[in-house]
């Protein structure tokens, strides 16, 4: 064998002999609610557990699949909620606020940036602005690094802003933003007054003509009325959606460009 051919095979079995490894980088937006989660598993297990405790009833013992089955049931419905359908809802959710593109969109709560990303992948040439508290009992790992990781792995670091701020303060001027979300966030404020003070930070931040969007699990009739009362204008409330089991409604709502709308919030 010609001695180049035989390098050549040499060099070629040694290439097929290597392993390649590929590590595929995946954005990972973690787990609402993981301290509820936890707790419905831990309470299925131990009420299944109990059907092996001598002396327990027989007529409990055949109910006790369907209790303890029920909360551990809820419990992986929340886990596939967080992990799989809450990403084809923010998709379409996303789709339906038709972004030209140039916009500047404001998320809510934004977490680890499931929305976020989201709007900033719409956004070729405008920015996708975050803010949280980052609260990680309203989601798992929820820090202000995982949003930057989310959205490095998704290339769009380039047009999103980080903030750690209140929604019932927020840090911006009047007339800021073209566009502003929240889902899933704003039920975790206590108090009604502080969930109606957020829903006005929000009309008082966004452009007259501009779109706010509300997804949430609870509230969402109070939510309804504040608006209402602000007022902001084409009010329009979704149907149920049971990603997690929870029902989420939707409220879609425009700011009209009446002066009283802006004197009104300067006011609350």
């Amino acid at each position: 064998m010609h001695p180049i051919v035989a390098l050549q095979s040499g060099h070629c079995k040694r290439l097929a002999n290597q392993s390649l490894t590929i590590v595929v980088m995946r954005p990972n937006y973690g787990i609402d609610a993981p301290g509820v989660v936890l707790c419905l598993f831990v309470i299925g297990v131990a009420t299944i557990l109990i059907a092996f405790v001598p002396g327990v009833p027989a007529f409990f013992v055949a109910a006790i699949p369907w209790i303890g089955g029920s909360w551990l049931a809820t419990a992986i419905v929340m886990v596939a909620g967080s992990k799989f359908f809450k990403l084809r809802f923010r998709d379409r959710l996303v789709d339906a606020l038709k972004l030209a593109g140039t916009e500047r969109a404001l998320d809510l709560g934004c977490g680890r940036g499931l929305m976020l990303v989201g709007l900033a992948k719409k956004l070729s040439n405008g920015t996708a602005v975050g803010v949280d508290l980052w609260n990680s009992s309203d989601q798992s790992g929820n820090n202000a690094a995982s949003t930057a990781r989310n959205a490095r792995i998704e290339n769009v670091e380039h047009r999103i802003q980080i903030e750690t701020a209140d929604m019932r303060k927020l840090p911006f001027e009047p007339h800021s933003f073209d566009c502003v979300v929240s889902t899933w966030a704003i039920h975790n404020i206590p108090d009604g007054e502080g969930r109606a003070s957020a829903l006005r930070e929000a009309a008082r931040v966004l452009k007259p003509g501009g779109q706010l969007v509300v997804a949430d699990i609870l509230k969402v009739g109070e939510y309804e009325r504040v608006l209402a009362e602000i007022p902001m204008a084409n009010l329009k409330l979704s149907r149920p959606n049971f990603l997690f089991g929870i029902p989420t409604r939707t409220i879609w709502a425009v700011k009209p460009a009446e002066a009283n709308v802006d004197k009104n919030l300067t006011l609350s």
